[in-house]
């Protein structure tokens, strides 16, 4: 269950691109030596929310990769086995030197026929609309997957799940001092991966009135 201001708006990100899911990883590479004499690499995921892996190869010395390169695929929370080094030639030395990057979400999500909740209780009344992306003013492009509905609410209400997912990223005792901005970056939110790797950026909420914790699950219209 989450609160909100009265007087204020309820901003839902249905945000279907990644570019403003907080950018920690919590995604690691493991390399453990095979018995082949080679090695095998592992993604170790301890968030709940997907994530891209990609990796390549700076050094590659008698090794023989078994897969193309660079590589990139999806991993969910836990380890995944991603790919071996198989050695060439016995006698001579190997040597590697490998780098990666990760991104939450997944590679090639093509979602369809998406249906949200409206995020509050029934009997409750709001006016809708949809924002402008924000980074226009700096010249930058909007992505053709980036979507956002703001709800102007009368009184506060308690915001409702619009879609089942799991609670990915939670900021909380955060919100700007300063009332009536056009844009904040210091909001309260709640960010949702769905079923199929879409997310969903809830905000705003009072200070210490969001109660759902990272890696719970949320059920369409649950508070």
């Amino acid at each position: 269950m989450f609160r909100f201001p009265a007087g204020t708006i309820l901003l839902l990100l249905i945000i279907l691109s990644t570019e403003t899911i907080a950018r920690q990883s919590n995604v690691k590479i493991e390399v453990q030596r095979n018995s082949r004499d080679g090695y095998t690499f592992y993604a170790n995921n301890q968030s709940p929310s997907p994530f891209i892996v990609t990796i390549d190869f700076t050094v590659l010395r008698n090794l023989r990769v078994s897969t193309s390169l660079p590589y990139s695929r999806n991993v969910n929370r836990g380890k995944s086995r991603l790919f071996n080094l198989t050695k060439e030639m016995e006698n001579y030395r190997t040597n590697y030197r490998y780098r990666y990057r990760t991104h939450p979400g997944c590679l090639d999500t093509q979602p369809d026929d998406i249906e949200y909740l409206l995020p509050y209780p029934e009997g409750v009344s709001a006016r809708f609309g949809k924002l402008s992306y924000v980074y226009r003013r700096i010249n930058q492009e909007v992505p053709e997957d980036w979507h956002s509905v703001v709800f102007y609410m009368e009184d506060e209400s308690i915001i409702h799940a619009a879609r089942k997912g799991t609670v990915v990223s939670i900021r909380d005792g955060s919100n700007s001092k300063y009332e009536g901005l056009v844009f904040s970056s210091d909001r309260n939110y709640v960010v949702v991966a769905q079923e199929d790797c879409t997310f969903a950026r809830y905000s705003t909420f009072r200070d210490e009135k969001i109660f759902v914790d990272v890696g719970d699950t949320v059920y369409p219209g649950e508070p």
